[in-house]
């Protein structure tokens, strides 16, 4: 019955991690698909425009470098849990926000 459990365990943690990726990759694929409508709300120059995405791409690089490291440096789980509720903060302020 405990290894039945733990395999159900494993199961749902891949499908949330599945889901997590999937949401990850759609919310990065947005910026292209709506950078004209921000574009034109805002007033932005395609210099402007350009830079905020390259912004956005330079932190997605910065913070997996940090993440990196601090998995190398600490315990595995509670980096991952760490990071992961980072994530889900912006997340959240990404889908409250107006």
């Amino acid at each position: 019955m405990r290894n039945q459990l733990r395999s159900y365990t494993k199961y749902i943690a891949f499908i949330g991690f599945g889901l997590c990726m999937v949401i990850l990759g759609a919310s990065d694929s947005m910026r292209g698909i709506f950078s004209l409508v921000f574009q034109q709300h805002f007033e932005l120059s395609t210099t402007q425009l350009s830079l905020i995405v390259t912004v956005s791409y330079l932190g997605n690089l910065i913070f997996l470098l940090c993440g990196g490291n601090l998995l190398d440096r600490f315990n595995k789980k509670k980096v991952f849990l760490m990071t992961l509720g980072i994530w889900l903060v912006g997340a959240l302020l990404f889908v409250g926000g107006d």
